[in-house]
């Protein structure tokens, strides 16, 4: 009797080239990542969206790499509107986590190394 429920746990992954039913557990992410993550949503759309082709947009559906100008193009943006925004979106990242300003920052080029702890 099929009552419409998952057939597996919401936190495995099925893979396809893999066995039948064969699983990979995915851990449940830090606290951190969801804090950090919060900050991020709370960004403008402008900023969420370089961000996230800046870093998270990495292959292409033919399976090639993306580099910043094919980024930037499918933004329709300039290489260089790309940069400031993830820039800026950074800044405001680090202000609103580590609540750190611009001259803090521009002083010690070192934060971004920092763990969010």
């Amino acid at each position: 009797m099929d009552l419409g429920l998952p057939h597996q746990a919401s936190h495995t992954l099925t893979w396809s080239d893999q066995p039948a039913g064969h699983k990979i557990l995915c851990a449940e992410m830090p606290k951190t990542v969801w804090q950090v993550h919060y900050h991020i949503l709370r960004l403008s759309e402008s900023h969420q969206a370089a961000l996230q082709v800046f870093y998270a947009v990495n292959l292409k559906p033919s399976g090639g790499y993306w580099n910043i100008y094919e980024k930037a193009k499918t933004m329709r943006w300039s290489v260089n509107a790309l940069r400031v925004k993830v820039s800026r979106a950074r800044r405001i990242l680090y202000h609103r986590i580590y609540g750190l300003t611009v001259r803090q920052l521009e002083s010690n080029k070192r934060l971004e190394c920092v763990s969010v702890t």
